[in-house]
């Protein structure tokens, strides 16, 4: 070869050159065709890589990978973290398209927050198949709460009554049918009644203790709520809507410090509670604690900016606390949200006067009249600032 290579005239250092590359292209030749030989082998064998004589099943790491999503859901279901939770769930459902109980908790964490059509759509599919009937009649359940969150209030209704005929030992058709009757009426003997008989079914169903404690409370029954409330943290200490309940109780009975060791109890379970965080602000506020009321209301703006009380409250401390411009910005805020309420508009308007606007602060109290013609603070207020740009 040497000599061919010298007969074209290539010198010495030429040839050496070609001779290596013609060594490095076989080699990668042969490299390559070795690779071809091992990936057709793979191929054909779907279910396993070899690697070292050892070998591992496809199959298991797909269980690892499903065992591991459903974790991670099921903790973000109990934080309370529903959109995780939903990702993880539909990942599971990809690998295992039959897992009908998986599905089922997929259609609870839309429910929870709040995509009822996909919740009901959901849950309609599930009920058309073959399913123990524990969990169709939760599923039948399930679906009539949903119904009722969109709107469907009689048709809801309807839904629970019929739930309960085709499966009578139901507890969470009982609980609630009862829940919407308790809203439809105070004292009403029917919802009692029916959250007593989810109770009986199921004593360690804690949404039922939970909403027989808010039918207490609604009747001013405070320390019956808080009996009630106290048995569901028993059966589930990481019931945050227990835990927040029971902090309104003990609000309602004065105890300031248990409403607020209830209410960062119920916070430390889940920190993004906007409605808790800001009833812990109300009671700091309760309790003259302006530096920490104004953190809670801040924090609740944090997860809920368009929260009416909470700009409403910090508007007002940060009013007595002479930071004029920054209250009237959450007065706007609260007013936008909720249109018409004279608490609102006064404070807005007060606060204009406070920065000279008198103008605009006459035209809000006029707003007023409009909504509360026998208003005494905006009569009063008309009629001074009315002398006033008369002058």
């Amino acid at each position: 070869m040497l000599k061919l290579l010298e007969k074209l005239g290539l010198s010495t250092s030429e040839t050496k050159i070609l001779k290596r590359v013609a060594l490095l292209s076989a080699s990668l030749s042969i490299i390559l065709i070795i690779s071809l030989y091992f990936y057709n082998s793979f191929a054909n064998k779907p279910n396993s890589i070899k690697l070292r004589n050892h070998q591992i099943d496809t199959t298991k790491v797909v269980d690892i990978d499903i065992d591991a999503n459903l974790d991670v859901a099921r903790r973000s279901m109990q934080s309370n973290d529903y959109e995780r939770a939903i990702r993880h769930l539909q990942r599971v459902i990809e690998l295992r398209k039959d897992d009908f109980s998986t599905q089922s908790l997929l259609a609870d964490a839309y429910l929870e927050i709040g995509d009822y059509k996909n919740a009901i759509t959901t849950y309609e599919k599930l009920s058309e198949t073959t399913l123990p009937e524990s969990l169709l009649s939760r599923i039948c359940a399930r679906k009539a709460i949903a119904l009722y969150y969109q709107g469907e209030k009689s048709v809801s209704v309807e839904a629970l009554k019929q739930c309960i005929e085709l499966f009578p030992a139901n507890p969470e058709s009982f609980c609630f049918l009862g829940q919407i009757q308790a809203s439809q009426e105070i004292q009403s003997q029917t919802a009692l009644d029916n959250l007593n008989k989810a109770i009986n079914l199921d004593s360690n169903y804690v949404e039922a203790w939970y909403q027989l404690a808010r039918y207490n409370m609604e009747t001013k029954q405070y320390l019956k709520a808080r009996e009630l409330l106290l048995k569901a943290i028993e059966i589930n200490p990481l019931h945050g809507k227990s835990q927040s309940r029971l902090g309104m109780v003990y609000y309602y009975l004065h105890n300031f410090d248990l409403a607020k060791k209830a209410y960062q109890t119920a916070l430390a379970i889940n920190p993004e509670d906007f409605n808790t965080r800001y009833n812990l602000g109300e009671v700091y506020y309760a309790d003259n604690d302006t530096e920490r009321a104004m953190k809670q209301f801040k924090q609740t703006l944090n997860y809920n900016p368009g929260h009416v009380e909470a700009n409403f409250k910090l508007g007002l401390l940060l009013l007595a606390n002479n930071m004029v411009k920054e209250a009237i910005f959450h007065f706007e805020q609260a007013n936008h949200n909720k249109k018409n309420d004279p608490r609102i508009l006064i404070q807005l308007a007060i606060s204009y006067e406070r920065i000279s606007e008198k103008k605009r602060a006459l035209s809000i109290y006029n707003s007023v009249i409009e909504i509360d013609p026998l208003n005494i603070i905006a009569q009063q207020k008309i009629k001074y600032l009315t002398q006033e740009l008369n002058q």
